[in-house]
């Protein structure tokens, strides 16, 4: 891969001043003239946003074009998909660009189904391209990783982080140059009022609550971005070559977008020149030490409270346990660009020797609970007891560690007023959301097998504001600045715990738990094949080069479209069933995701149609229908 001598600089012989904020690192950076021996490889490297999808080329040809402009040459933008001579309309005028890449339509970071089968970017790249899988193969110097919006969309957050790092650790271990480079991007907000339609997998109706919708969906997005700047810490501190990106401090999901998930052209080009100018600032200056992960913290002093917290020991038997009374501890906050700010109460227990129960009382939902102390108890599950159940029921999700481990519930998940998760290993930490219902946290029970004694400090924390930093690029100059906020609210930072342990007595068999199983609805799987011709009667109107009509279809197949002339196809019509229900939608995807199209039961007129106008026209097309009842009666290709 690429040696010290492929850097580039700047094809004019004059020296260029370059000061930009990014990810709260400031970099100043003079390019000057020197000699310019080879490319430099780069591989854009993600799902549709990657892809460029609605529109040709997406982010990817602002970045190239951006680049040129900064004086840049000899930019090689490398990946199985594209071409390397490509062209887009910019200000009045043709602009060329290198167009291979790397972005699928649809794919998540790994293959995984249940809720939706997606296929997978860890797959993809893992196969043979010629000359190995796909970084053997075409050998980037560069990639500009982004992934993880369809893992969002089908609500595959239990595990996300642990799967972006296998990714991750694939794509490192054949970036085995000198100044190769891996950036790891955030994802953008999804605009979730626009497009709850698409997050119909987390068993919520956004009409009845959009309050609860919208902070379940964007507390999984923001803890997927935050685990993604602590995956690149953690990376650099192992010696990795790899740096941070946040695209999604560039994006406005309310201005920005196209459809709510993926951008218009004017996200797609603050995409491109924040690339450029993260590039240019980092990189193609010659220097390719991993910008660290750094944060800037702000401490700040609020009005003191008191906090108790209470502990006890569940025993398993006849015996008792001796409880200590902490001292009271002082604890400050501080704002990161982690964002997390926190209040802990400190209290002291012992565990039991006999492998009893330990129950935390004056405990709260919504607040993160330190399990290290309890790292040798042995804990094998976890109960949330309830002081009630809501009349109208509730849900929410418990999670363990930053999201390694979460557990969806509902009101029919629960045992009496009490829900348990059982464990696969140890995680250092849990917290429990609601969505929605009436009812608060009566007490946590740690069911624990271990024989040792252990002491245990339990840590509630309070996470409160997460405020992230917004960037605003301005074409005319190559100058990105980020805004960091300052200021944070907390209910408290400094914290006088006063502890009251209490000690309960029961009998072995005083605990019940009893799990009942978890009800999840899902949509029918669609699986996509390759474009084998399945069986299809075709009829040909009079003007046979005119129109096409397919019967005999159903959802979910493909179609091949080799026997026609493929590429003169301009429009596709689709006919469905009289009988649509309570409405449907679903997508029109035309080749290997090159080109989707999505549609409502609101789009179909009079007639039953929904037309459909094709710009990439491929050799086959697969019909999906996501919810709804409605049946699919022909397909009808129009030609030039």
């Amino acid at each position: 891969m690429m040696k010290q001598a492929k850097f580039l600089s700047l094809t004019a012989a004059c020296v260029l001043s370059l000061t930009s904020v990014m990810g709260g690192l400031q970099v100043s950076a003079a390019q000057q003239s020197a000699p310019v021996s080879s490319d430099v490889k780069i591989m854009a490297l993600g799902d549709s946003i990657t892809d460029g999808y609605w529109t040709g080329g997406g982010y990817r040809k602002y970045l190239y074009h951006e680049l040129e402009e900064m004086g840049y040459s000899n930019i090689d933008m490398v990946g199985p998909k594209g071409s390397n001579s490509e062209s887009f309309q910019y200000q009045g005028q043709t602009v060329a660009y290198d167009g291979n890449y790397a972005g699928y339509s649809g794919y998540a970071i790994q293959y995984i189904t249940g809720t939706e089968t997606r296929q997978g970017i860890l797959e993809t790249i893992n196969s043979n391209y010629g000359n190995g899988n796909m970084i053997e193969t075409y050998d980037p110097d560069v990639v500009l990783l982004q992934i993880g919006t369809n893992d969002i969309l089908s609500n595959y957050n239990d595990g996300i982080t642990d799967r972006l790092e296998n990714l991750v650790d694939t794509i490192l271990a054949d970036m085995d140059g000198e100044n190769d480079m891996l950036y790891v991007s955030t994802i953008p907000n999804i605009n979730i009022a626009e497009r709850y339609d698409w997050l119909w997998a987390y068993g919520m109706y956004y009409p009845n609550d959009p309050a609860a919708f919208t902070a379940k969906v964007q507390g999984c997005i923001d803890s997927y971005n935050a685990s993604i700047q602590t995956l690149v810490a953690k990376k650099q501190a192992e010696g990795a070559k790899i740096s941070f990106a946040d695209i999604h401090s560039v994006i406005d999901e309310t201005t920005d977008m196209h459809d709510g998930v993926h951008p218009n052209e004017t996200g797609y080009e603050k995409m491109g020149n924040y690339w450029a100018n993260l590039l240019n600032s980092t990189y193609l200056n010659g220097n390719t030490d991993p910008k660290p992960v750094t944060t800037t913290t702000t401490q700040q002093t609020t009005a003191s409270t008191t906090t108790t917290t209470k502990a006890t020991t569940k025993a398993t038997s006849a015996a008792t346990t001796q409880a200590t009374t902490a001292k009271p501890t002082e604890t400050t906050t501080s704002a990161t660009t982690a964002a997390t700010t926190t209040t802990k109460a400190t209290t002291k227990t012992t565990a039991a020797s006999d492998g009893s129960d330990i129950v935390l009382t004056d405990v709260k939902i919504g607040e993160t609970y330190d399990l290290t102390p309890y790292q040798n108890a042995g804990i094998s599950s976890v109960s949330f007891v309830f002081k009630n159940v809501p009349q109208y029921g509730m849900n929410g999700c418990a999670s363990f560690g930053n999201w390694n481990l979460s557990k969806n519930y509902t009101t029919n998940d629960l045992a009496g007023n009490t829900l348990t998760v059982d464990l696969d290993k140890f995680y250092n930490s849990m917290i429990l959301y609601k969505w929605y219902g009436d009812t608060d946290l009566d007490s946590v029970i740690l069911h624990c097998g271990s024989s040792a004694v252990t002491t245990a400090t339990t840590k509630a924390t309070t996470t409160t504001t997460t405020t992230k930093p917004t960037t605003t690029t301005t074409k005319a100059t190559t100058t990105t600045t980020t805004t960091k906020p300052t200021t944070t609210t907390t209910k408290a930072t400094t914290t006088t715990t006063t502890t009251k342990p209490t000690t309960t007595t029961t009998k072995a068999t005083t605990t019940t738990t009893t799990t009942k199983p978890t009800t999840t609805t899902t949509k029918a799987t669609t699986t996509t094949t390759k474009a084998t011709t399945t069986t299809t009667k075709a009829t040909t109107s009079s003007e046979s080069s005119k129109t096409a009509v397919l019967t005999d279809v159903s959802f979910g197949k493909s179609y091949s479209l080799k026997k026609y002339d493929y590429k003169s196809i301009t429009k596709i019509q689709v006919t469905f069933g009289d009988n649509v229900g309570y409405g449907f939608n679903g997508a029109l995807v035309l080749g290997n995701w090159a080109e989707q199209k999505s549609y409502h039961s609101n789009d179909m007129k009079s007639d039953n149609t929904i037309t459909f106008d094709v710009k990439n026209p491929q050799d086959c097309l697969t019909l999906y229908r996501y919810w709804g009842e409605v049946d699919l009666k022909s397909v009808t290709l129009y030609f030039d």
